[in-house]
C-alpha cells in the first residue's frame, strides 16, 4: 500500500507488524511505535514530530530524506533502514534530529556529515566510526556516550555537555568548542595547561 501525504497524529503502533507499505512525505506526530516490527516498508521524505521509537525492528525497509523533531529512540538501530547497509560508511536515513532523546542508539560507522542533532540528549549511544563533519551537537547533553575514529572536522559542540572524545584517533581540524570543552580535550592528550 501507498500512502502520499497523509498526517498520522496520536497513533499507537504497539506491538503491530506494518507490511509492505511505503510512506512519502507524510507526517507522523505524536504516535507512539513500541515493539513494533515493519516488513518491506519505505519511508521517503517524511517527518516524525514528538514520536516514542522503543524496541522497533526493520527488516527489508529503507528511509531517507526524513526528519525527527522531539522523538526518543530506545535501543533503536537505524542501520537496517540505511542505504548501503553492510558497506564501509552507511548513509543516513534522515536529514535532522532535533531536540531528541537517544538510549542505547548505535550511530556507528554512518556518513552524518551536516547532520543536525541540536539540543538533543544521548545516553549510552555509540558514535564510534562515524563521519561528523560540520555536524551540529550545539546544547546536546551526553551521558555514557563516545566518539572513537571519527571525523569531526568542523562539528560545533557549543554548549554541548558530557561528551567523552577519544582525541587521538578523532579528526578534530577546525571543530568548536567551548575554552572549558577544550582544556578538557587537551588533558586528555596530555598537555599541561599554565
Amino acid at each position: 500500500m501507498e500512502f502520499t501525504g497523509k498526517v498520522y497524529e496520536n497513533k499507537s503502533m504497539t506491538e503491530k507488524t506494518a507490511r509492505e507499505q511505503e510512506f512519502t512525505d507524510c507526517v507522523f506526530k505524536n504516535c507512539k511505535f513500541r515493539e513494533t516490527q515493519f516488513v518491506l516498508c519505505r519511508f521517503e521524505g517524511c517527518t516524525f514530530e514528538k514520536c516514542a521509537f522503543v524496541n522497533v525492528k526493520f527488516s527489508h525497509s529503507l528511509m531517507f530524506s526524513s526528519s525527527f523533531q522531539g522523538c526518543s529512540f530506545v535501543n533503536f538501530s537505524f542501520a537496517p533502514l540505511s542505504r548501503g547497509y553492510g558497506a564501509a560508511k552507511l548513509t543516513a536515513p534522515f536529514s535532522k534530529a532535533t531536540g531528541c532523546f537517544f538510549k542505547y542508539v548505535s550511530f556507528a560507522g554512518f556518513d552524518l556529515k551536516k547532520m543536525n542533532f541540536s539540543s538533543s540528549a544521548f545516553s549510552e549511544s555509540d558514535f564510534n566510526d562515524c563521519d561528523l563533519k560540520a555536524a551540529l551537537f550545539c546544547g546536546c547533553d551526553f551521558k555514557n556516550s563516545s566518539f572513537s575514529a571519527c571525523n569531526l572536522a568542523g562539528a560545533d559542540f557549543e554548549n554541548a555537555q558530557g561528551f567523552d572524545i577519544d582525541a587521538k584517533s578523532c579528526n578534530l581540524k577546525n571543530a568548536k568548542f567551548s575554552q572549558v570543552q577544550a582544556a578538557r580535550i587537551l588533558l586528555s592528550l596530555g598537555v599541561k595547561l599554565v
